[in-house]
């Protein structure tokens, strides 16, 4: 592939039923998690209830997302 070639892909929030689609992407920097169905709890069980959100970005033909980020929205006084 060419350095100008375009990969068609989405980025999608992951809903509960997809957060394993991120585990591969996410692992990169969170070793800790060595198993997929223990991130996929602690995700979903610990985390998505105090307003985690998990962004990903999907290529047609893989299985998992190529790259994937949390966040949660926060307000704050900060600079007001």
């Amino acid at each position: 592939m060419s350095p100008t070639s375009t990969i068609e892909r989405r980025i999608r929030e992951l809903h509960a039923g997809d957060t394993r689609l991120a585990y591969q992407a996410m692992r990169a920097l969170r070793t800790a998690y060595e198993s997929e169905r223990r991130f996929v709890e602690f995700i979903n069980d610990e985390l998505r209830p105090g307003g985690y959100r998990l962004l990903a970005t999907l290529v047609p033909g893989e299985e998992q997302a190529v790259a994937a980020a949390g966040f949660r929205v926060a307000d704050s006084l900060t600079g007001k």
